[in-house]
This record gives C-alpha cells, structure tokens and sequence, in this order.
C-alpha cells in the first residue's frame, strides 16, 4: 500500500530510490468484488500432456477445418507429425487465459524440448492474419474490432511509428534456453511462415493452392525460369545504379552455379521510359513481366523501391494486376523493397495479394512488413537464393522454412532481416526436377570438355544426350518428351541512363534464342536435329542449351543445360531452302473470324506456322523479326518473336498474341514471319473493331456434377484473352438466390474461363442435397451481358 495524494485523475506518491525494476498497480477498491465474472464454458485440454509434433500449425477456431485439411496433406504427402492448436487453447494455459504473444512462444519452447530425433520440432504455420494494434485500441482498428476475432497475435517492435520499427514472425521460434534477448542477433529453431487469411474462404483457396503444388498439378518447361526485375532508382536516389547492380549479382549466382536455369534480366534502365502526360511509366517492363508470369517462372526475384502497392515509382506491377492475374503457374516470389507484403495493416497488402489470389499470384513469398534498407537487403536476398538452390546432405532441396531459417542464421545480427517473412507454408518445397538431362554427343563427336564444338550458321545441327536419375545414372525407364531451348552466345548489354546522369550500367546476357523446339525421350536418350540460322552473333564466343524433359507415366521431370560450345563461322553446305514459312492458319479471338470481320477492341492474334527449315526468332538482325503492324503505323508495331512457340517435331510452331486496345473501325493489319534462312513470308488481312462488343458464350458446363465437396464452372467464349467481367449465380427450384459471385479475368486461347464455388451458399452455409440452377453471364467493357443457365446436383457430404 502507497499513499499519496490523488487529485482528479492524477495520483502523486514517493518511494524510496532502488536499483531494481520495480511495478505499481492502481485500482478502486469500490469496484472490486469478491464474485467472479462468467466468460464462457473451457472445454477440458491438456496441451502440457502432449508429445512431440514435426509441426505446429496455430488457427482460430473459424479456420480450424481448413487447417485441418493442410495438416492432413503434410501427412500423407511428407510424413510429418502435425498438430493443429487453437490460439485460445494456448492462451488458456500458457498466459492464464489472457491473449499474449508470448504464450505461442511458451508453448513451442515446452514442444522443442519435447522433440526427439524421430520426430523434431521444425515448422510453425500461423494460419491466421494479424493486426499490428492486437488489443485495437486504435480507431481503424476499434472499428474493426470483429476481425480481430478470427486473427493471431503478433509481436511487433516497442515503438511502431518509427522507420525502424518491424513487426516480425521470428520471435515466436528463437526456442534455444538463453536466446532472444536481443531478438536482432537472435536464431530461429524452427522455420516459420504465416497464412494471411481472414475468412474461411480465403483459408480454403490457399489451402488448395498449397495442396495442389504439392500434388505437382501444373509440371512443366516453365520450371526452368527465373527472373530478376531490377529498378531503376528514384529521382532522390544519389546512386541509381544500386539496385540493377544488386539485382545482377544475385542472378550470376543462379547463372554460374545453377546452370539449369533460364535467367530472365527485367532491368528497367535497359527500356525505354515513357513520359507521356508527365507520368514516368516502363510499358515494356509490365508487358514482358506479365508475359514471362503468363508463361511460367518458379522464382520472381524483386530489388528496388516498392509499397504497400506496387513495385516502382513507376508502378511496373500493381495491386490490381495481381488481384486481376489469372495465369496458373505459381512462382515463389522475393521482393527486396519496402512494405510490400505489410500484412498486420486493416487494409490487404500487394504482397498479401499475390497468396490470396485464388487462382494465380504466386504458392508464397519471401517479403517485407516495413521499411528496409538497399546495403542490407543485398545480403538476405543473396542467403535465401544461395539456401534455395542449394541440396542439403539428403539431396533433397530444403523447405521454405528451412530456407528463411538458414538465410537469417548466416546473416548474425542485423535488424533489417526482422522485416524479412515468409508468406507460405514453411514445410512446403519447390518442385524442382529431380532428374537431370546431360548432353552427351554434337553431331556424331562424344562432348568433350576441352574441344568446344563450333555451331555455324546454316549447318545441320544434331544434340543427343541422356536424362540422369538423381543418383547420376541413365534411366532407361524414362520415357516422355524434351524441350530444348538453343541460346547465342552471351553479350553484354549497356542501359539507356534515363536519369542523364552520365553513367551506364553493363550487365551479361542472352538476349538470343537460335532454337527452340520439341522431341521424344525413349529409354532415357534422346536426339534434335535443327538448322542454325543466317543471323547468328558470329562472336565465336560460347552460347547456352537449356532442356527440360518429363517422364508421361509418373511426371518424373528433368532438367539440365550445355555451356560447352561456341557459335561462329559460315556452314560451307549452307541450305537449299528458298521459301518462305507456311501460314497455315490466321484469325483473330476464334476460328469463325473471316477477313474484314468484327472483333472487340482487344481482340487476341493466333497463328500456325510451320517451315521446313526452322522460324527465325533470333532477333539478333535488324528487320528479321516476326512483326505484326497494323495500319502502317510504327507505334502499332509488336515484336512477336518471344510469343512463337514450337507445337510439334516437325517444324511447325503458333503464335498468340493479344493486341493491345484499338478505336473502334477499321484496320489493316500485316503479319511477317521469316524462316532461318531469311526467307520471308508476308500476310496481309482487315478487321473491324466494335466497341464494347457483346461477347458469345459458346459452351457452359459444370463439373464434377453431382458435387459433393466442390463444383468448377467452365465458360468457353468468343473474346480470349481479354479483360471480362464474369458473374456466377446459382438459384434453388423456387427461384430464390442462394450464391452469387463476381469477378473480372482472362482465359487463355483454347481454354474455358473457369470459375471454383465449395457448395456454400452466401450464408456461409453449405447448400442442402438438391437440384439447383447455375447461371453464367459475361460481359465485356459496356458492352450487354451474354447469360446461360443449366441444372446441377448437390450431393451429401
């Protein structure tokens, strides 16, 4: 008991100096009773009696189902032991009841000390989004007080108003006896990654995400790329170069000791920057960024400014170009730059975006919560490449958990990693090919590391080689196909210095492709046979092949590269090809277009081609590209040579291409195509654009039906690859609503736009066993909806 003096709300007392900490507690004893105050009924547990787990999965109650779901996946599909705990029952016997932080971090060092060496502590997944105000003391998030409800805890830093504050998922796995006092020089014990969701929906999508990638859904040639987009600097910037400079160290990394991967340079300075109406823009820059995520990556690399919302003073990606992505590959994502991935803020971060995409975005992300510095991200971004690429003592590649752990451990102590999550399932791996594909013969001479073969212009050029297993050997029981991509040798490249400041960057590259094509593998061998083209670097200097394979029985998949050759010199046998390539076919959005057709403003260019000899796609001479031009005009010209790609053994090849908008009217367009040997073919036709054109739903079907778990919608349509604006209803025998859903999206050429609904109405409850009608409309622009409806059946769970 102090006294004092108390006056109004103010209370003044002395103590005696001491050296210790010491607390004080003010209360009004009017107001305390003897009676205690019912909060609700605790169901019995006991989380002290519980043995070891491999992982640790924390979800509100709300979540729990899903979590479930993923704890199962991770049994069956790695061997874990999972246990999935509500934050409430940690609460309950880790901090009395009350919610703290530090409770989760109790309850993981009791498990830790619990592991065996059968079964060791590894991975925490926080399957809930948190609030950097945890109590919501604060008005955005006193008013959103319901959200917090179904949301974990974070631990963020004592003062979260300056630059340097960070809130990070680290504290809750620095488990060794004596760590984490000081929690910026501390190691985590365990690999940690967060789910950002807030609704049982959001929950649902990223666990079929996650479970999907780990069932190896999508394989494919598109594992073998890689990019690196690199910004430009800011005008406040003394250093502009900083972040290209960065940028390309880490990519050389992945270049000279990872080989088997393309490396896609995104450098912004090396495009030309558009000023137009004031406003700095890189068009080029989104454009093959978009094209390269639409093709496929398995890792998107990030170095530069950034936000809350977009990548670059000059918005090269957005918020809405991801909300709005559709394409079905899912890279890992790294973003050296600020606040991307600011996940304890009321509003949905970019970065939160690209998991939370249902469809698209990205399978996780190595991202920020605040501010971070250049001279520091450098040393993270470069950990996490070098531990991701890197095989561990197993020959397995190590999981994102592993992967975040072992990048921060080798950076000591530095507070600028705290700002540094994964945004993912620790436990999940990359599919990386585990197989291997090794050039063994160049035109009938075995390779040999000390006589590079020369490939000339105009000669027949014949590859063989084997696919490996992992354990170094030929498996002959590898049967499927091969994609072979041949590269120019490299050349330096010079940016533009758009900031005038009097100083250029220099970075290496492959910016030609000589070859790209497709064969079988029988028995583990397999042999391509091309014709090298007139336009060539002529340099002597050493070119690249990149393959990638797949085993059609069980998806085994393989990749592998060639350094040692040269390409240079003339073939004195040269070719006896003297016409042009083939169109086979050409038409605009779908196969009923005619010349001098309507089409919608964005219509979407496909063509066949084929020539005996090859396409040329090298882009290496001037006036040898394939080109589309439209009304003669030089702003409407497109490059197409990195849309050709190769549909058979053949020589035969298409091109899909979606035209940027155009005004309503009509247009004359130009098609040229040249074959390797610079013969050229010319193809001239007419459309008309109709603004805000109605589109046609062409098939409607649902499937599987009878659903029992879930239902997809497959909506085939007239307008590929253009923007739509897609709504979904499902209606019960009497007429009454009872789910709706709209979005607006894409679908690539030949496929239906397609649309996921879990059997749960808008309720938030999971439709009665019945008959239902569904209805699809479409519209494009302002243009008039186009709807269909059909029957389907809902089963019993």
């Amino acid at each position: 008991r102090i006294e004092g003096d108390l006056k109004d709300t103010d209370f003044s007392f002395s103590v005696s100096a001491s050296d210790k900490i010491r607390e004080f507690i003010a209360f009004d004893k009017e107001k305390l009773t003897d009676t205690p105050t019912i909060v609700g009924e605790i169901n019995p547990q006991d989380l002290h009696g519980l043995g070891p787990f491999n992982m640790v999965v924390i979800a509100p109650e709300i979540l729990t189902s899903e979590a479930e779901r993923l704890a199962e996946a991770h049994r069956k599909h790695d061997g874990l032991s999972v246990l999935v705990v509500s934050p409430d029952a940690i609460y309950n016997e880790f901090s009395s009841g009350t919610p703290d932080a530090t409770a989760y971090r109790r309850f993981l060092k009791m498990l830790y000390d619990r592991s065996t060496e059968e079964t060791p502590l590894k991975y925490l997944l926080l399957f809930g989004d948190g609030a950097f105000d945890n109590r919501g003391l604060t008005r955005e998030w006193g008013l959103n007080k319901s959200l917090l409800k179904n949301m974990l805890l974070t631990y963020q830093s004592e003062n979260s108003i300056d630059i340097n504050s960070f809130t990070t998922d680290d504290y809750f796995g620095i488990l060794e006896d004596g760590s984490g006092a000081y929690i910026s020089a501390s190691k985590m014990s365990i690999g940690i990654g967060r789910f950002p969701v807030r609704t049982t929906a959001e929950a649902s999508a990223a666990v079929s995400k996650v479970i999907d990638y780990m069932e190896n859904s999508l394989p494919g040639s598109w594992k073998n790329n890689v990019t690196f987009v690199a910004d430009d600097g800011g005008n406040a910037d003394t250093d502009k170069q900083i972040h290209m400079r960065q940028a390309d160290q880490i990519a050389e990394i992945v270049n000279s000791q990872h080989s088997e991967f393309k490396v896609n340079k995104l450098y912004m300075d090396a495009y030309t920057k558009d000023r137009t109406g004031g406003n700095a823009s890189y068009p080029d820059v989104r454009n093959a960024l978009q094209k390269q995520l639409k093709n496929g990556l398995m890792v998107l690399n990030y170095t530069g400014h950034g936000s809350t919302t977009a990548w670059a003073d000059e918005g090269v990606l957005t918020q809405s170009d991801i909300q709005q992505a559709t394409y079905p590959y899912l890279p890992l994502w790294i973003t050296a730059t600020c606040d991307f991935s600011r996940f304890d803020a009321l509003a949905t971060s970019a970065g939160e975006s690209v998991f939370l995409n249902a469809k698209s975005g990205g399978i996780a992300l190595f991202s920020t919560t605040r501010a971070v510095y250049p001279d520091q991200n450098v040393l993270i971004n470069r950990a996490i490449i070098n531990n991701l690429f890197t095989k561990n003592d197993e020959g397995h590649y190590l999981t994102l958990g592993e992967v975040m752990k072992a990048a921060k451990a080798n950076l000591g102590s530095n507070s600028n990693k705290l700002n540094f999550i994964l945004i993912g399932d620790p436990a999940l791996r990359l599919n990386f090919p585990d197989y291997e594909v090794v050039v063994t013969e160049i035109n009938g001479n075995p390779v040999n590391e000390f006589v590079p073969p020369t490939l000339k212009a105009l000669e027949k050029v014949t590859v063989k080689g084997e696919v490996h297993s992992p354990d170094g050997k030929k498996d002959a029981t590898f049967n499927g196909l091969l994609n072979a991509t041949v590269m120019d040798s490299k050349q330096t490249v010079t940016t533009l210095d758009n900031f005038n400041t009097g100083k250029k960057f220099q970075y290496t590259d492959y910016p030609n492709t000589l070859y790209i094509g497709k064969d079988s593998v029988r028995q583990g061998e397999f042999s391509i046979s091309f014709t090298m083209p007139k336009d060539i670097s002529y340099s002597n200097d050493y070119g690249k092949m990149n393959f990638y394979a797949i085993n059609v029985k069980d998806t085994a998949e393989a990749q592998g590269s060639f350094l040692n050759f040269r390409v240079g010199g003339t073939s004195e046998e040269g070719g006896d090809d003297n016409e042009g390539p083939e169109v086979r076919y050409l038409y605009l959005n779908d196969t009923t277009f005619t010349d001098g057709g309507n089409v919608n403003a964005t219509p979407l260019l496909v063509v066949s081609l084929w020539d005996k000899s090859g396409i040329n796609m090298t882009g290496s001479s001037i006036g040898h590209d394939i080109m589309l031009t439209i009304d003669n005009q030089t702003a409407k010209s497109y490059n197409l040579n990195e849309y050709y790609q190769v549909t058979g053994t053949d020589g035969s090849g298409s091109i899909v291409f979606s035209i940027p908008e155009l005004e309503a009217g009509e247009h004359t367009a130009e098609f040229k195509v040249w074959d390797v040997l610079n013969n050229s073919t010319t193809y001239t036709f007419t459309f008309h654009v109709v603004a805000d054109m109605k589109p046609e739903l062409i098939k409607l079907y649902a499937s599987p039906t009878p659903a029992r778990s879930f239902v997809t919608f497959f909506m085939f349509h007239n307008l590929p690859g253009s923007e739509l604006d897609v709504k979904l209803e499902v209606f019960d025998m009497t007429g009454r609503l009872r789910w709706s859903h709209e979005e607006r999206g894409s679908s690539d050429a030949f496929k239906a736009y397609e649309l996921q609904w879990d059997l749960f109405g808008n309720g938030n409850a999971r439709l009665r066993p019945g008959v239902y009608i569904y209805r699809a409309s479409l519209r494009y622009g302002n243009s008039k909806s186009v709807t269909e409806a059909k029957k389907m059946i809902i089963l019993a769970q």
